[in-house]
This record gives structure tokens, C-alpha cells and sequence, in this order.
């Protein structure tokens, strides 16, 4: 039976909504002068909304969206969610339902794609996305540098929360609550500017690109984040080699390939040294005008201004983490099958495990262990790390499928793009809490992208109303 046209079309203006929405509301989150306040209760409330009417039309029109094996894959892990909560039920609180509904956003609003749907059809929907991040970055950083400039600092506590914002312990938080997770996000959008760049040749959207990738550079040279340098490593060098590869050398292809990749090396080592540059430039600008301070209180006052944490490096590199995967070895042991629940895992190992890193240290308890893999393996057990293992390499075969699928199409930058931010989000995923069990703006991204190369990966295989595929058509 056919759709009716105009609820097709309210669905689908209830869709992008709700993704816009979503981001913003990701966005919002994270920004110092935003978070807790009531900016976010209203994103949130409209992102529930939309959520719900698109999920009553997938829910009508299920047949068009059940055949992506990642969509199954992704139940199962929510079903492991839902036994290790119900296994420590004692332990449970609010948050272990708040982050069920959003597993379910990510998982089936947004990695999950109509399949009627084609690529080209996605491509609008990408510019606005990623274009309203994109905007958002830039401007964010802009006045990040601006209070940096300004001398401005500030921790405050909003409704329980510590929020931080300016120049604070030898780092630029700027406009962001966590200048690590902002970092990711600077890195992210200095390859959108990279693709941006070379898809549209007018000199005034270059100017705007290039002016972005020099913002993003300074955010995270001045955010000391080593999170963000080893995911700009990845970044620039997976994104140049895709690059490179489109260039006729001729000479023969396994030469080429070996070429190619030593030149993305070279350019990934390029960017962590542009990185250092900046730090080490800026420092010696700042101890000058400390110098020739006439009284020491002034010369201390300059100090401030430094960027780095050498000393913090120096005694321990991981900065804390090493401890915290030891302390996840030691909470998985307790419950190995299928966890302690994620949202339990301080109420559990305050009863179980009071000496463990995670709550008794120097600095704070902490709730979570800042890797996605100790976070599930802790959280769901072996089952749920052996699923999301599973969804991680079945994603990955399929997405390198297509990429090199489509090579030598006009799409083929446009993938290279998006599989080159999906591996940067995967990457910090190993150093901070993403992809699962947070609600960012990286992981709304990372989800959503996901399910569109996916889209694009089942090209060539069409759906038919009698729930068929027909291979060819």
C-alpha cells in the first residue's frame, strides 16, 4: 500500500528535527555557558519529541529498515544492557533508563536508514549536519581564543555540576566543558574543512575553510590534549593517504600504495609538530613579556598564560588512565558474564570494591574508566564486549568495502570524509567516553554517519514491497 505523501513528508520534516535537534542538544551539552541551564532542557524536550513521531513511522513502515545486520547486532547489545541491569537491580538509579532511551535513539534513529532510501539522497541532509557543526566549531573556537586573549577564567558548580570555562590549569577549556572532547571535535572539523576545501572552489567558502582549519589548529595545540593530537595523527594521515591515492604517479601500484602511505605518515607527524610549534612559539612570546615584568607579582601574573602540563606528563603519561583500566580488571573479575550495569558501576564497587582506583584516589571519583571497551566490558561483561567487538569489525569490513568501492566516482572524497571522522571518533573513544553510554555530540555524529556509509555499502541491492531483496535492480 502507498504512503501517504503528505505524512511522508511531516515524518520526514520530523526526522531531520529531530537529528538537528540532537546535535544541537550534543552541542549544547558540552558548552560551558550552556550546560545545565535551561537551553538544554528545551533541545532535550524537542529531541524527545521528534524522536518519538519518527519512531512511530519506522515502527509503521518497519519492513523498509530490519535488514541491516547492524541494526540486529545493535539490539542484541541493548539486550545485553537491559540483563545487566536487571541482574543488578540493586544497584540501579534514573540514569541506567536515560541511557537506555538514548542507546535506542542511536541505534534505531539514527544508525538505522530507510532502505528505499539511495545516497544521493542523504547527501542534503550530510551538508546540513555536518554544515551546522561546522559553523558551531568555528564559532565556539573563535571566542574560545578570544577569552584565552581575554585572560578570562571561570569554575563555577551548576546544579551539582563543576563547569569550567577560559584558561584554566594551563589548558583552553574556552567555551567547552572538556577541552579533550573539544579537541576530537577540532580534529573532526578540520577534516570537513579539508573536504570542504576541494568541493567548493569559490574563494570566499575557501577563505571560511581555511580561516576554520587555522581556529581548529590553535584549539588544540592550546588545549594541551593529548586525546586530540594522537586522533589528529590518525585523522590527517587515514584522510591524506585517501587523498593521495587519487593521484596518477605513474608508477607501478603496490609502489604507489607504499608511497602514499609514507607521504599520510609524513603529513600526520606534520600536524603533531604544527601542534608543538604553536605551544612552544606562544610560551616563549608569553615568558618574554613575563621577563621584562618590572615586579614579580606581574611576571607570575603572565605565567598563567602557559600552555602545558609537563610536570602532571612526567609522572604519569596516562594521565590517571593506566590506574583506571587496572581498576575496570579488577571489577570485571566480580562479574564477568554480564557486568555490573554501567550506570551501578560506582554504587557497585563502593560496596564491593572500596580500595579500587575508580573511587578511592587523589583526585576524584570517577564514573567511568575513560575506554569504551573497559566501560562495556565492565558495564555488560564479556557478552556485551564480544557484541560490540563483533558490530566493530562487521562495520569496519563493510565501511573499507565501500570506500574503495568508490574510488574513482564523484562520491569517492565524500566517503573518505566521513570514514575518516568515524575512525577519529572510534579512536577517542579509547581515551574518553564515546560511541555508548554518553550523550555527544560525538556520538550522535559518529552513529549517524555510520548509518549512512552503511546505506551506502547495500547500493546495488534494492527493496520491493513484498520485504525482498532483489540484487541488481
Amino acid at each position: 500500500m502507498k504512503e501517504n505523501i503528505l505524512a511522508k513528508k511531516l515524518f520526514g520534516i520530523s526526522e531531520i528535527t529531530f537529528k538537528v535537534c540532537f546535535l544541537l542538544y550534543g552541542l549544547a551539552t558540552f558548552n560551558s555557558f550552556f550546560a545545565q541551564t535551561r537551553i538544554i532542557s528545551v533541545l532535550l524536550y524537542i529531541t524527545t519529541v521528534s524522536a518519538g513521531i519518527t519512531l512511530i513511522y519506522r515502527l509503521i513502515n518497519f519492513r523498509f529498515f530490519i535488514h541491516n545486520k547492524m541494526i540486529w547486532l545493535s539490539l542484541a547489545f541493548m539486550l545485553s544492557y537491559i540483563i545487566s541491569f536487571l541482574l543488578n537491580i540493586q544497584y540501579a538509579n534514573i540514569n541506567g533508563f536515560k541511557t537506555l532511551a538514548f542507546m535506542g535513539m542511536q541505534f534505531f534513529l539514527l544508525l538505522a536508514t530507510n532502505e528505499r532510501k539511495k545516497f544521493d539522497e542523504y547527501k542534503s541532509e550530510i551538508r546540513i549536519i555536518l554544515g551546522i557543526f561546522s559553523f558551531y566549531m568555528m564559532s565556539a573556537v573563535a571566542v574560545s581564543i578570544i577569552l584565552m586573549i581575554c585572560g578570562y577564567n571561570n569554575i563555577t558548580v551548576r546544579n551539582g555540576q563543576t563547569i569550567i570555562s577560559g584558561f584554566v590549569w594551563g589548558r583552553l577549556w574556552g567555551v567547552f566543558t572538556d577541552p579533550n572532547f573539544a579537541s576530537v571535535l577540532s580534529d573532526m572539523s578540520i577534516i570537513i574543512s579539508l573536504y570542504a576545501f576541494s568541493k567548493y572552489k569559490k574563494a570566499g567558502w575557501r577563505a571560511v575553510n581555511i580561516i576554520n582549519i587555522i581556529l581548529q589548529i590553535l584549539y588544540i595545540a592550546f588545549s594541551d590534549s593529548r586525546t586530540g593530537i594522537v586522533v589528529a595523527f590518525l585523522a590527517f594521515s587515514i584522510y591524506s593517504y585517501c587523498c593521495f591515492v587519487t593521484i596518477d604517479f605513474h608508477i607501478k601500484k603496490i609502489i604507489k600504495n607504499l608511497l602514499c602511505v609514507v607521504l599520510a605518515v609524513f603529513i600526520g607527524i606534520s600536524g603533531i609538530f604544527v601542534f608543538k610549534t604553536v605551544n612552544k612559539v606562544y610560551n616563549t612570546f608569553i615568558s618574554s613579556i613575563a621577563d621584562n615584568e618590572p615586579d614579580k607579582q606581574s611576571e607570575k601574573d603572565f605565567e598563567k598564560f602557559i600552555v602545558g602540563r609537563e610536570q602532571d606528563i612526567e609522572q604519569d603519561i596516562s594521565n590517571r588512565r593506566f590506574d583506571l583500566w587496572l581498576s575496570a580488571m579488577e571489577t570485571v573479575k566480580l562479574k564477568p558474564v554480564f557486568g555490573v550495569s554501567y550506570e551501578s558501576i560506582v554504587s557497585f564497587v563502593k560496596e564491593n570494591l572500596p580500595d579500587t582506583y575508580l573511587i578511592n584516589n587523589d583526585h576524584a571519583i570517577y564514573n567511568n574508566y575513560h575506554n569504551v571497551l573497559f566501560n562495556v566490558v565492565v558495564g555488560q561483561g564479556l557478552v556485551g564486549l564480544i557484541i560490540l567487538l563483533i558490530m566493530i569489525v562487521y562495520a569496519g569490513i563493510n565501511l573499507i568495502k565501500t570506500v574503495c568501492a568508490s574510488f574513482g566516482t564523484k562520491d569517492y572524497l565524500l566517503c573518505a570524509m566521513i570514514f575518516t571522522l568515524l575512525v577519529a571518533v572510534l579512536a577517542s573513544s579509547m581515551f574518553v567516553t564515546e560511541i555508548v553510554y554518553t550523550i555527544s555530540v560525538n556520538m550522535m555524529l559518529f552513529w549517524y554517519l555510520l548509518g549512512i556509509m552503511l546505506a551506502k555499502s547495500r547500493e546495488g541491492i534494492s527493496y520491493d514491497e513484498n520485504q525482498c531483496y532483489n540484487p541488481g535492480i
